[in-house]
């Protein structure tokens, strides 16, 4: 029975018990990855991705602090779930620098092999 299963392994535990969006979490995690990440985006327009993530972790607080601090329901997220989402965000402005870096290198590197080839056909015509 998996309820008793579960009751046997929260007592084992001393009584620990995961954060409520743990399964949900990672699931949204790799969703956000293979969404945001496998897209080549450049750097520039994913960084509007860094405030959104910013206000969709903290809207619960940020909406306790300014309009009602008698609100009811708890944060959306779990302190695990919030550096999840910031760590994935970040982890993408990286990589999405790093590509358009490298692009760029690449790009330089082909128009000087360019330059390089007409120059010397120039002078040895």
């Amino acid at each position: 029975d998996n309820a008793t299963y579960r009751e046997m392994m929260i007592s084992a535990h001393d009584g620990f018990r995961a954060p409520e969006d743990q399964s949900i979490i990672l699931n949204f995690v790799l969703a956000y990855y293979l969404l945001i990440g496998l897209h080549k985006s450049r750097f520039f327009p994913l960084m509007t991705f860094l405030p959104l993530s910013f206000l969709l972790v903290g809207w619960a607080r940020i909406y306790r602090m300014t309009i009602s601090e008698k609100m009811k329901w708890e944060d959306s997220f779990s302190y695990q779930g919030e550096f999840l989402l910031m760590l994935q965000t970040m982890m993408n402005l990286s990589v999405a620098h790093d590509e358009e870096q490298a692009s760029r290198a690449s790009f330089k590197a082909e128009y000087a092999v360019r330059e390089t080839n007409a120059r010397t056909e120039k002078i040895l015509d």
